[in-house]
């Protein structure tokens, strides 16, 4: 079949056909761009729609970039997921040393999470088995133990509920407080300056639990995927021996009963060597130093003293107790309840 104007789309000869392009349905917007065919008609058409991208190195995989049809682009190797550099991030089965199933005001709380918010407001998260509820206008932060170099991008997610809040962000270590993400309610931001990184409760007022957070090195978030309607986490919930390793470098509770044997004394202080199973990260301040006792060795107890911390070493810390002329020749600590060290940064 041939015309002046249009393209061939049959050849017969002797009675068979040779080409036949009648059933095909091939057009120039499902063509690659720039390749070159023939219509069911015959028509020659240069392809528009498609547009795969030329290069790429070893290793790279090819990946959709966006939900525009055929629009993809060569990528680095993804793993499954990325080292998380936030402490205690599972917030379901936290660490917590304090103990407490909620905590009110300005303080740490579960570790290596500080509680805030609005000045001027109350602030106030509650533990259960399904996350971390803030209260509205509260918020919880992290501080990490060093700075991020600046320019380094990075990615801050949470988990509330069944939902992803995810943003990505270059660091700047002198920039203050930035909202980066806001949505439902909840805000993820940073302070460059102070180095914390904070998940904030505006104004929801419908007790979403906080599942778990991830910040991570690059453009994207690997903290969660979504299967079906549900958004699972992409690892496992952490060690927990080895997550509470890592807190205690920060913060450490010496136990609710011990009782220590003097390590070196005179006239005016006795020093308590406390063995450790990490070292801490720099000289902790003594939160509640109300629970700490000097005894005699007959176990009577000494009024007056202070207590600080004076020195860390690899497997401990030395407290010291002050007391001007004591009068001790030995003595013991003990102590009448918890006691926190706190090394946070």
């Amino acid at each position: 079949m041939r015309g002046d104007r249009m393209g061939v789309n049959k050849v017969i000869y002797n009675g068979t056909a040779l080409v036949d392009l009648t059933g095909d349905t091939v057009t120039a917007d499902v063509l690659q761009s720039g390749y070159t065919a023939h219509r069911a008609d015959g028509e020659r058409i240069t392809g528009s729609g498609i547009s795969l991208p030329t290069g790429g190195t070893a290793g790279q995989v090819l990946t959709k970039v966006s939900d525009v049809d055929f629009d993809a682009g060569w990528e680095d190797t993804v793993p499954a997921s990325n080292p998380n550099l936030l402490d205690n991030w599972y917030f379901a089965d936290p660490v917590n040393q304090r103990g407490q199933t909620e905590y009110a005001g300005a303080v740490y709380s579960i570790d290596r999470w500080y509680v805030g918010g609005d000045p001027g407001t109350s602030h106030k998260i509650l533990l259960n088995s399904s996350g971390l509820v803030l209260e509205t206008t509260s918020a919880i932060h992290q501080k990490l133990e060093t700075k991020l170099k600046d320019g380094t991008v990075v990615t801050y997610s949470a988990l509330i509920d069944n939902d992803i809040y995810t943003t990505t962000f270059t660091i700047n270590n002198s920039s203050g407080y930035e909202r980066r993400f806001e949505k439902n309610g909840f805000v993820l931001a940073n302070n460059g300056v102070v180095n914390y990184f904070q998940i904030y409760n505006q104004n929801e007022t419908n007790h979403k639990n906080v599942i778990a957070a991830k910040l991570e090195i690059g453009p994207r978030q690997t903290l969660a995927r979504k299967e079906g309607d549900m958004w699972v986490l992409n690892d496992p919930p952490p060690n927990k021996t080895l997550e509470l390793l890592k807190c205690q470098k920060c913060q450490l509770s010496m136990g609710q009963y011990i009782r220590l044997r003097a390590s070196e004394y005179s006239a005016n202080y006795i020093d308590f060597w406390i063995p450790l199973p990490v070292s801490m990260r720099g000289i902790p301040r003594i939160v509640n130093p109300d629970k700490l006792r000097v005894a005699a060795i007959n176990r009577t107890e000494q009024a007056g003293f202070t207590f600080e911390v004076i020195q860390t070493k690899e497997i401990g810390v030395m407290l010291r107790a002050t007391k001007a002329n004591h009068g001790l020749t030995d003595g013991q600590l003990t102590t009448i309840g918890q006691v926190i060290l706190d090394a946070n940064p």
